[in-house]
């Protein structure tokens, strides 16, 4: 089977998550990743799909995310990042995460959270045209580790986490308003310390755990 509107598709389903929207594809992981990493319940995590209509009502406030820890909820800033190659019209190949309008929003409005979440996916750009190929070859490699994981994994499922990767940081741990981290040298990167692999459950479990540990000091100081 092939896709709608993309012969190379492996799915409709496929196509679908390809074009998927950022904020909603972070979303849908964020919570795949609280649930089953983390361990939470569907009652300690408010997740808004957007920022309208239920956002008024309380505990909801302007964040992306809620998450409840020891009766309070703490404000989680969600960004997604999808595979880019920068410079590559010159002939670079090495692959890199972008996340921006972290600290401050597009119009230069301070934002104000507890925690965030840059998920960074093992896919290419919806633009770029080796997207199949490059998608293919990924899933083989990871699903040698797990049976599970195919070419119409979706989102929602626990298969999709092997695809991605996160940075957990408190807010007052933020330099900048963006970071980019190049993946063959994320190992060196000052972000490393941040960062797990979300199939890596004891990894996940530590960076979480530290970034709440700082997020809350620092908001009771």
């Amino acid at each position: 089977m092939s896709g709608f509107l993309d012969n190379q598709a492996p799915s409709p389903e496929a196509e679908y998550v390809r074009f998927l929207e950022g904020d909603v594809f972070g979303k849908m992981l964020l919570k795949s990743y609280l649930l089953r990493v983390i361990g939470l319940s569907e009652s300690d995590i408010h997740i808004p799909i957007g920022r309208w209509g239920d956002m008024n009502a309380e505990p909801h406030g302007a964040a992306d995310a809620l998450v409840l820890l020891n009766g309070r909820w703490l404000a989680v800033e969600v960004k997604l990042a999808r595979l880019n190659i920068a410079n590559k019209s010159i002939g670079q190949t090495k692959t890199n995460w972008a996340f921006n309008n972290i600290l401050r929003t597009p119009s230069k409005a301070a934002k104000a959270y507890d925690i965030l979440f840059a998920v960074g996916v093992n896919v290419l750009g919806f633009e770029n045209p080796g997207y199949w190929e490059f998608f293919r070859s990924t899933i083989l490699e990871l699903s040698v580790a797990d049976p599970s994981l195919s070419e119409t994994v979706l989102p929602h499922e626990p298969a999709f986490l092997n695809l991605c990767g996160a940075f957990i940081l408190p807010f007052d741990s933020i330099p900048n308003n963006h970071f980019r981290v190049t993946l063959s040298a994320l190992s060196s990167s000052p972000f490393n310390q941040y960062f797990s692999w979300l199939n890596n459950t004891t990894r996940c479990k530590e960076i979480w755990s530290s970034a709440l540990a700082v997020g809350i000091s620092a908001d009771q100081a």
